[in-house]
């Protein structure tokens, strides 16, 4: 059956929108919040630029530097307004455009209207790409991948070939101007981008072909590590996950051939996705061996057929088989052996897709095609749309993710805080206790001391909530144990002893926060007032105009000062 350009554009339309359509409906869930809700950039669009010089998460040494990705949120603010409705529509849109360009860029390959088709059509309804498309946040891989293959697709010209090089057959050096645009604006928006240049060098003669794209990959590779480096020192060895001298060549091999098992499993049956993929706890659930089994039984029928497919049909295979290893090692267990995400499929899922295509025009008769198709479609768009439904809310989200990552200390955290804002203490305390429990898994390594005394500052705070006073100054002392330098424990446990009447003991704790943190303008309000008390005022206006000039705009001791002044005056 042949399908018009239209149909074949409407059918991908509302194939996208079938699968992501509920995600509308979800709110801002947890990077959203630094990222969009209460981003300075995104509030203020006039400050747009400072996204071309600082790094994603300000001043968070994180070290992700995409500019691209940011100005898109503030376009979205500005024609959207605040609420998450606007970006998760842009979000469906971006990822419908990605699945639009990757059928152009196949035909364009000449795989063929039907193959071309059915790939794209299941890549956009496969579930896998929730954290792409419902993840506000992670409009990085739709909107790069835009970018990734437009310049593809003018590298290759415009009309489709049959020519030995999927790629350089169609060569068109009338347009690398343009292919090395897209390059650059694809590198703005994510940093694995930079690959790109190497799923070009299928021949030798092409290498040189591609010269201009891996010169922009090096002079940003270069930049990266200099200029544009946010990172403390080495930006390789700074990178979270990185773990360069924690874990050896051999046992990263292990790892990686472990998730690629995972991420293969999860493709052919994506049950149980969530976000905090811990590679040393990950699991291959049985619905993944399921999977690998179904994986390998399509490899099978694909080597018992292709002895029958014809020269063009072997080089496509071969080549979108270079395709998924290609942007899948950036982001792979061999340079992050500590983390692993289902997002990091997002392009390499493409050769997947293809090779479902592939086998369903080559192996199913044509009369069964069009059937099987539309049951492998219905089925990824409705798990899609079930998987939509853990995004609706960040409480639903996070009970979700710790129900299937269990030793994700990040989101017990974010759970914990926020049974702490609803009042459920309880729950939230059981929250902490668990990842005080998981200690073993984290003890040892950098930051380790951080998440141990926060986690029992967070408790003392729970704990001062709830009016557990005693069981509070406990587990204060607790995280001053663990981090003798957190001055925000000390100036906690004086304003406890504070109210219970203790003044010497809350005068020494807050002396102790100042010599903390000698810009802790908080403290010197809270030693103030315990001076103020004693009734010398003097002291205390002293301490409130140190506070006024660390934070000029600190209304609270602005507003002491003049109530201690007209005191100081009835006297």
């Amino acid at each position: 059956m042949k399908l018009k350009q239209y149909q074949i554009f409407l059918i991908l339309l509302v194939a996208v929108f079938a699968a992501y359509g509920n995600s509308l409906t979800c709110q801002f869930i947890w990077d959203d919040k630094p990222l969009i809700a209460d981003s300075l950039l995104v509030k203020s669009p006039h400050l747009w630029d400072r996204a071309l010089s600082s790094e994603l998460y300000e001043n968070s040494r994180t070290n992700y530097y995409r500019p691209l990705l940011v100005i898109s949120f503030i376009i979205n603010s500005i024609f959207s307004g605040a609420g998450p409705f606007g970006y998760h529509l842009a979000n469906i849109i971006l990822h419908f455009g990605v699945g639009y360009l990757l059928y152009l860029f196949l035909t364009r390959l000449g795989c063929g209207q039907n193959v071309s088709f059915a790939t794209a059509l299941i890549f956009l309804v496969h579930p896998l790409h929730g954290q792409a498309v419902t993840y506000i946040s992670g409009r990085a891989d739709p909107l790069s991948a835009i970018f990734v293959l437009a310049s593809l697709l003018f590298f290759c010209g415009r009309k489709p070939h049959t020519g030995a090089n999927p790629i350089s057959a169609g060569y068109s050096g009338r347009n690398i101007y343009l292919s090395c645009f897209m390059f650059i604006l694809a590198l703005l928006t994510k940093e694995t981008a930079i690959v790109l240049p190497f799923i070009l060098c299928w021949e030798r003669p092409f290498f040189r072909k591609a010269a201009p794209l891996f010169c922009i990959a090096f002079i940003y590779a270069a930049l990266r590590i200099s200029i544009l480096n946010f990172s403390f020192g080495n930006p390789f060895l700074q990178k979270k996950g990185f773990a360069f001298f924690e874990v050896g060549i051999f046992e990263r091999v292990f790892i990686f051939g472990k998730t690629l098992l995972i991420y293969v499993g999860s493709f052919m049956a994506p049950f149980g996705l969530h976000m905090e993929r811990l590679t040393a706890y990950e699991e291959i659930i049985p619905e993944y061996w399921a999977g690998i089994v179904c994986a390998l039984v399509l490899v099978g029928v694909g080597i018992k057929k292709i002895g029958s497919m014809n020269f063009r049909a072997k080089q496509l295979i071969s080549y979108f088989l270079l395709w998924f290893f290609v942007w899948l090692l950036p982001q792979s267990a061999l340079i992050f052996p500590m983390i692993m995400a289902e997002h990091f499929l997002y392009l390499s899922s493409m050769a997947l897709c293809l090779y479902m295509a592939v086998l369903l025009e080559t192996v199913i008769r044509p009369g069964l095609r069009w059937g099987i198709l539309s049951a492998i479609v219905l089925f990824f768009a409705s798990l899609s749309w079930q998987n939509n439904k853990d995004w609706l809310n960040e409480l639903r989200f996070f009970q979700k993710t710790v129900s299937l990552s269990q030793y994700s200390i990040r989101a017990r955290d974010s759970l914990a805080s926020l049974y702490l804002g609803q009042g459920r203490y309880n729950d939230a305390e059981l929250e902490y206790k668990q990842i005080l429990g998981l200690k073993r898994t984290f003890a040892g390594r950098p930051g380790a001391d951080v998440v141990e005394a926060s986690t029992y500052y967070n408790l003392g705070f729970l704990y001062e909530k709830s009016g557990r006073l005693a069981d509070a100054v406990s587990s204060y002392r607790a995280a001053i144990t663990v981090n003798p330098k957190m001055e925000k424990a000390y100036n906690n446990i004086g304003l406890l002893y504070q109210r219970s009447g203790l003044v010497d003991k809350a005068q020494e704790s807050f002396d102790m926060a100042i010599a903390l943190d000698e810009r802790f303008y908080q403290a010197y309000n809270n030693l103030a007032t315990l001076y103020a008390q004693r009734g010398d005022y003097k002291a205390a206006i002293g301490l409130w105009e140190k506070a006024l000039f660390i934070k000029p705009d600190y209304e609270i001791a602005r507003n002491n000062i003049a109530q201690a002044r007209e005191l100081v005056k009835s006297d």
